[in-house]
């Protein structure tokens, strides 16, 4: 988890990018933005452990799947 490497590799200091991607969700959360935002959406369920970091590819690939079917 990022706490266990927050912990081990940084001596117990945060990863920013992990608070922001929460606190940003948070806010898309709270006014019904999130599907509108589906890469930081897939970055804060990676970063919560909700999703695999596999995710992130799966992401990329259905984004590229969605764009080529609108052209």
């Amino acid at each position: 988890s990022f706490d266990e490497l927050e912990a081990e590799m940084l001596k117990g200091q945060k990863l920013q990018g992990v608070l922001t991607v929460k606190e940003v969700y948070e806010v898309l959360t709270a006014r019904g933005w999130v599907e509108m935002f589906p890469l930081l959406t897939a970055v804060y369920k990676i970063s919560s452990g909700l999703l695999p970091p596999s995710a992130i590819v799966e992401f990329s690939n259905n984004s590229h799947n969605r764009i080529q079917s609108r052209l």
